[in-house]
């Protein structure tokens, strides 16, 4: 259970290494990070569906990267 956490917890912190982006023209501020959170939950929603993630684990991860820890 410890390495679903670490997963879990490894694509939680993508979201904040993923948040800088170069200024070519690509989308910024809000618009970017809600695509970058959906992604996340994405994957998230991939880790539970293929049994990586309890649906505890799942809801906990997904609190965590909307901010309600």
């Amino acid at each position: 259970m410890a390495g679903r956490q670490v997963r879990a917890g490894a694509v939680a912190h993508d979201r904040s290494e993923n948040s800088r982006h170069a200024s070519d023209g690509r989308l910024t501020g809000t618009a970017a990070e809600l695509r970058e959170i959906i992604e996340l939950l994405s994957k998230l929603a991939g880790l539970r569906d293929n049994v990586v993630l309890s649906d505890k684990e799942f809801i906990e991860q997904k609190q965590r990267l909307l901010g309600g820890h």
